[in-house]
């Protein structure tokens, strides 16, 4: 069976636009305004191509300043961790709401990708308002936005346009439609100078289907290109029941469970607006063979400052590479290679590491508050200290954030993919404004604030909590994509003993059940060194 869906046209806002799936062929939503073209075949790049495009969404999606834009695409890069995988990552699943709204979750994303080498980005999107048989192959030479021209991958283009007979070269489609061009401002910045190819998926089912996803599998197999798919997730459901359904929907994706995905959007047990893209992606990958997928990082609308928990919108950042991957196998790709993959803590390495000098300490800690202070009052940032002795070797570190006493931020990464003064630059950052249970800090907290980090060891898989030792150990409990950690202080600080540090480790922190940790949820254990600026 192949996919169909239809869009409800009912309204539009920045935290998503309501998709109504239909996998079955029936219409399930009221198209309240449809334009459908006569079916085309392959056609060549218009003569109007040597034109460029015009971006229309800036002022509504993300800022129509340029240096405005470049802060805030450039902050949502550089306060989310850095991704490890196991090889060049090839397709990307990001969200493409208002950017106040999805903007993190993107960031994420396309943190995975920045700075590595590719001949072209393909952008899968979709239409929310124009509907039209077909794909839409973008057909101007350049696509301008508030950040400057990006080149069409025009070669490309053609290719496509050779290959699959629904494909055509036309505009009209992309005229304000926001699902492709959001990812544009990203592109730009982490993939500087990459040359693009926005596509748009129209109603395309069977046999023209089917080629489409063949030529996509074949690009991927042959080209060092980066497919980035655009979606949002559920629309406007309680957070507690948009958190069911977008779990149900990206574990499935993150598996290249083609067959799962269809019947839950099926069913109506997993929603995404741009289902038709996930799904034709998917199978591409499948077409091709070998790749895997990671979850980097799932959100909400709740998390934005007008977020209302009571109608939100779902939105991940899904990273997939295939395996023994030659393509973009530079300098780039090697330094990945040789990242500890978040997944795959390795066994037997979670044993004491050698401590920091205190004069190293001191060094972390006074540059962790002069970054602190920048950041918070708009100043430049400081030059960060040379990264020598223990300071350049690659550890994870979690920055907490105390004011008077109490805990004000905790952010922190486990990957040892980076110089450990890098790491504590970005995680005080993230701790500062990152850390959705808290507000940003504002500068009238600054001086009743205490800046600790924790270095940590790299996690180790226990068998049962027997292995556990409280006051040295700290935990992560992880099941499926959810995962929650508690550092070892916290066992000293609350009194508790290993099954309760277990216990609200999986209901507080990864938002399992208590239990969890009994019944399949997988535990490991880490050590930290601990310091403060209260201490030094």
């Amino acid at each position: 069976m192949t996919p169909f869906f239809a869009y409800n046209f009912s309204g539009v806002v920045g935290k998503g636009v309501k998709p109504v799936i239909n996998v079955s062929g029936r219409r399930c939503g009221l198209i309240l305004a449809i334009l459908l073209l006569a079916a085309c075949g392959a056609s060549s790049i218009s003569p109007k191509s040597g034109e460029i495009f015009e971006a229309r969404g800036g002022g509504r999606w993300f800022p129509a300043e340029r240096d405005e834009l470049r802060r805030m695409v450039d902050r949502f890069l550089s306060e989310s961790p850095a991704v490890a995988v196991d090889s060049t990552p090839r397709v990307l699943i990001v969200p493409h709401a208002g950017y106040v709204y999805s903007g993190p979750v993107a960031g994420a994303g396309f943190r995975a990708v920045q700075g590595r080498k590719y001949d072209a980005v393909i952008v899968l999107g979709f239409t929310h308002r124009y509907a039209f048989p077909g794909v839409a192959v973008f057909d101007r030479k350049g696509y301008r936005t508030p950040l400057g021209t990006s080149r069409i991958a025009t070669k490309l283009g053609r290719r496509i346009l050779d290959a699959v007979p629904s494909s055509r070269a036309f505009l009209t489609p992309f005229d304000g439609e926001h699902s492709a061009e959001n990812e544009l401002p990203f592109v730009q910045r982490a993939l500087s100078g990459t040359p693009v190819l926005p596509l748009l998926m129209g109603r395309l089912s069977g046999t023209p289907w089917r080629l489409f996803v063949r030529e996509l599998g074949r690009i991927l197999a042959e080209e060092n290109v980066l497919l980035v798919v655009s979606t949002d997730l559920s629309h406007y459901h309680p957070l507690a029941v948009a958190e069911v359904m977008d779990t149900k929907t990206i574990t499935a994706a993150a598996a290249l469970d083609f067959d799962r995905l269809r019947e839950l959007f099926s069913r109506g047990e997993g929603e995404a607006c741009g289902a038709m893209p996930v799904l034709t992606a998917v199978a591409a990958m499948k077409e091709a063979g070998g790749f895997r997928g990671r979850i980097v990082r799932y959100g909400t609308s709740a998390s934005a400052p007008d977020g209302d928990p009571k109608a939100v919108v779902g939105y991940a950042a899904i990273v997939f590479w295939k395996e023994n991957d030659e393509k973009g196998s530079g300098k780039e790709a090697t330094a990945m290679s040789e990242r500890e993959p978040q997944s795959q803590p390795a066994e037997g390495r979670g044993g004491e590491a050698e401590k920091l000098t205190p004069e190293e300490r001191r060094t972390l800690l006074r540059y962790a508050r002069e970054v602190l202070e920048a950041k918070v009052q708009g100043l430049d940032e400081p030059a960060p200290p040379a990264a020598t002795g223990h300071l350049a070797q690659h550890r994870g570190a979690f920055v907490t954030l105390k004011y008077n006493g109490r805990l004000r931020g905790c952010i922190g990464q486990f990957t040892p993919d980076q110089p450990l003064v890098k790491t504590i630059r970005e995680m005080t950052i993230a701790a500062a404004f990152r850390d959705n249970r808290f507000r940003p800090v504002d500068r009238m907290e600054l001086g009743g604030i205490e800046i600790e980090i924790s270095v940590l060891t790299p996690p180790r898989k226990v068998s049962g909590p027997e292995e556990i030792v409280l006051g040295r150990d700290g935990i992560i409990v992880r099941q499926g994509f959810r995962s929650g950690t508690f550092l070892p202080q916290v066992a000293t600080e609350t009194g508790w003993s290993v099954e309760e540090f277990l216990s609200n480790c999986a209901a507080h922190k990864a938002g399992l059940p208590p239990d969890a940790w009994k019944h399949g949820a997988e535990i490991l254990t880490y050590q930290a060194e601990v310091f403060s600026e209260g201490e030094l």
